[in-house]
């Protein structure tokens, strides 16, 4: 019976999830300014209560198809649009942590060169406790020139067993590291769930703001003590 398996071309950086990262990946991730700029552009979009970072990576698919980890279906030119499809990026952050991220297209205007825009983003992130955060977001635009990147739609960053958040609309400033969201947000976390009108996220202080009305819901998850025994007498 023939092996019908698929095949992969690379080893998919969570094989090792956990692991401590190649000193090989350490010296090949600093090689060229492009892989430097790569890094810089995966960017915090979403957090929920426990404090932990989501990010999405932004394609440029006019410079960046020769380095490693990257790779894609196709990339074609629609009148002045050039498209790329099913785009994939994968390697490490500069904390030695595991990302790969996939769209399944990224469209760049050659009139605007400096605005990305992204479909059906999927990305992976590890996280130095082992875990891993899901992010997912039906539309990005991204703004090379401010640092900015809108994403509507479904967005949802998840942390299996520690949160869950849902919101239809972010914008995220790299440069000031801030996200902020004027559309409903909800996190369910384990014990609970957290409903608000907005929220905002500032990274240099590591707070998360819920903008009212705010909603919310806890499970006291406290076993019971034992009643006590009768005393007979």
């Amino acid at each position: 019976m023939s092996d019908t398996s698929p095949q992969y071309e690379e080893r998919s950086p969570f094989a090792d999830f956990g692991g401590r990262r190649p000193a090989a990946f350490v010296d090949a991730g600093r090689h060229t300014q492009r892989v430097q700029f790569l890094r810089r552009a995966i960017i915090a979009v979403c957090v929920g209560a426990v404090g932990l970072i989501g990010f999405i990576v932004v394609f440029d698919p006019l410079h960046r198809l020769q380095i490693g980890g990257f790779s894609v279906a196709s990339v074609g030119l629609e009148g002045t649009r050039i498209k790329m499809d099913r785009p994939r990026l994968s390697g490490y952050r500069a904390d030695g942590q595991p990302y790969e991220v996939r769209a399944d297209t990224v469209v760049q205007d050659t009139r605007h060169p400096k605005v990305f825009e992204l479909v059906n983003v999927d990305a992976k992130l590890g996280g130095k406790d082992g875990s891993t955060t899901l992010i997912q977001a039906a539309k990005g635009n991204y703004n090379a020139e401010t640092d900015k990147l809108e994403l509507s739609g479904a967005v949802r960053v998840q942390n299996k067993g520690q949160y869950d958040m849902k919101l239809t609309h972010a914008a995220v400033d790299m440069r000031a590291s801030t996200i902020r969201s004027a559309a409903p947000v909800t996190v369910e976390l384990p014990n609970g769930k957290i409903e608000a009108t907005a929220a905002n996220f500032e990274d240099a202080t590591r707070t998360l703001e819920f903008l009212g009305p705010v909603r919310s819901e806890f499970r006291d998850d406290t076993p019971d003590a034992p009643a006590d025994a009768e005393t007979s007498q």
